[in-house]
């Protein structure tokens, strides 16, 4: 896992894959590439944010950044890293 790590990049699995057709419920973990490379993924989370407007201003429905929270859940896990 270190040298994945060590590229920057992070080992996740997906169960909604915008660009596919997934849609997300509770607790999934939303799959999309912003970097130009996944414009149906893009466009699909736009829509997917336009929809739940009223649960993400009311904290029904909320985004986190993964990064932030694996490097809290790996730092605290492995403090000698």
């Amino acid at each position: 896992m270190h040298p994945v790590l060590n590229l920057g990049l992070i080992p996740i699995g997906s169960d909604s894959w915008l660009s596919k057709g997934q849609s997300p419920i509770n607790g999934s973990i939303v799959l999309i590439h912003a970097n130009g490379n996944d414009p149906v993924g893009v466009n699909n989370f736009l829509i997917l944010l336009k929809n739940k407007r009223a649960d993400v201003l009311s904290k029904r429905w909320e985004l986190f950044d993964l990064r932030e929270s694996i490097a809290r859940d790996f730092s605290s896990q492995h403090p000698q890293l």
